[in-house]
């Protein structure tokens, strides 16, 4: 199972297609996050963090001209100094079918991710 730490960062996902991006697109495959380790243990501050996901589709009958699409697939709020590990029971039905993406409320490089995931 792959894995990547990443730092809380708010970087507008709209503009960017990443936030922090934890795993890229795969074409025909889609990640799904089977742990969530959020070590808030030395951040500066409270955080919302949140799994998005964002893909352009592919053209279809419905949909000649595809565009830029970003779903938030899951959200969760910790304190300062807290530790949160979510497992798969956790994220059961979380998948992206895109790029696999955290974004946090706020900077803070002291509040580190580690997401490990599968691409099925």
């Amino acid at each position: 199972m792959p894995s990547r730490v990443v730092t809380a960062t708010n970087v507008d996902i709209a503009l960017t297609p990443s936030g922090a991006l934890v795993a890229a697109a795969v074409r025909n495959t889609k990640h799904k996050p089977v742990s969530i380790t959020i070590d808030n243990l030395d951040g500066g501050a409270d955080h919302t963090i949140e799994v998005w996901d964002s893909f352009t589709p592919d053209v279809s009958n419905l949909v000649a001209v595809p565009v830029y699409t970003k779903v938030r697939r899951y959200r969760i709020n910790l304190i300062m100094g807290d530790l949160i590990v979510l497992e798969r029971g956790d994220l059961e039905g979380v998948e992206c079918l895109g790029n696999l993406s955290i974004l946090a409320d706020a900077v803070d490089a002291l509040c580190l991710i580690t997401v490990g995931y599968e691409t099925v």
